[in-house]
């Protein structure tokens, strides 16, 4: 999808995926940041579950590192 938004702008030489050289802006994050994530992602079978820890537990603790224009802006300490 978001290499077809970048063709459908004609940016695709530039954005679109994570081809070295290209632009991108994108964050890392850890699903095991909290002790009640840890748990709950422990006992995850499926990718479903998996990314529904993230979207109900998950916050801004689960941020690993965020990158702009491909490099580290953000790094959890």
């Amino acid at each position: 999808a978001t290499l077809g938004g970048a063709r459908a702008l004609g940016l695709d030489d530039l954005i679109g995926n994570f081809t070295s050289g290209k632009e991108a802006d994108f964050v890392v994050l850890d699903p095991i940041s909290t002790p009640l994530q840890q748990l709950r992602y422990d006992n995850s079978v499926t990718l479903f579950d998996k990314l529904f820890v993230m979207m109900t537990l998950g916050d801004d603790r689960a941020i690993y590192r965020t990158y702009v224009d491909g490099r580290v802006a953000y790094e959890r300490a």
